[in-house]
């Protein structure tokens, strides 16, 4: 009995839906869900807050009120990734199939874009969709140079062709940002020595690699002596308190 309840309690429901825009000429997008709540008192859901969300945020201008959700698919089962890969790849099968029969359905009317979107839009297309990303103030497109800055770590061929994130930043200031990160990495990481220079004098080092290449010696075998195994390197000796 005990087990039994532990299984149930494990359970959620992995749902397919479909959301349909009756005045944009019943244009559509298809989503996935795994939630604790049944798909019927899950109705508030709508989708990603990221994809296509000005047609389901009130105060959009693009906000489309008669917004249709119908759940195609509903199981409760028990918690895992399996589950939650099934799922995701019946989404994927759906909007490849729907942007592959666009002669039938008409283009543009599926709106999703990411599961199999770019790989299969025509440049006229892809040029719509920019646009439509600009015009509705989303993407990475509008973002300020500070905040480019910021997200520096964006990547890829978009991010080289568009100069975005890392590919914004010139070169001189990205040596900079180098010089400044080898900087705390040493400062954090290195650590303190303390040796007796050619003329007896006790001396803190602190980064004992670069202390050596400033000073043409060999971090080598500066460690060989502080760890005892030769007596000196060039003069500089271990202090015999250490």
């Amino acid at each position: 009995m005990f087990t039994e309840r532990i299984q149930c309690m494990a359970k959620r429901w992995y749902y397919l839906y479909v959301i349909l825009y009756p005045s944009l000429g019943y244009k559509f997008y298809y989503g996935s869900r795994i939630t604790d709540k049944a798909p019927e008192d899950d109705h508030q859901y709508f989708g990603s807050p990221v994809t296509f969300a000005q047609y389901n945020d009130p105060t959009h201008p693009e906000y489309q009120a008669d917004a249709l959700k119908v759940i195609l698919r509903a199981e409760k089962r028990r918690a895992s990734k399996k589950a939650a890969k099934e799922l995701s790849d019946t989404e994927t099968t759906l909007i490849k199939n729907a942007h592959a029969n666009t002669e039938y359905l008409g283009p543009e009317v599926c709106l999703n874009r990411n599961a199999a979107g770019r790989f299969l839009l025509t440049d006229a297309q892809r040029r719509i969709a920019l646009e439509r990303s600009i015009s509705n103030g989303g993407g990475f497109l509008n973002m300020t140079r500070k905040q480019h800055l910021k997200w520096a770590s964006i990547g890829g061929t978009k991010s080289v062709e568009l100069k975005t994130g890392l590919h914004a930043i010139p070169e001189e200031q990205m040596q900079e940002i180098r010089a400044r990160g080898r900087q705390a990495i040493s400062k954090k990481y290195s650590k303190t020595y303390q040796f007796l220079n050619p003329d007896g004098e006790l001396t803190t080092i602190h980064n004992l690699k670069d202390f050596c290449r400033k000073n043409n010696l060999s971090d080598c075998h500066m460690r060989s002596v502080n760890c005892g195994r030769i007596k000196s390197h060039r003069g500089w000796r271990k202090p015999e308190t250490c």
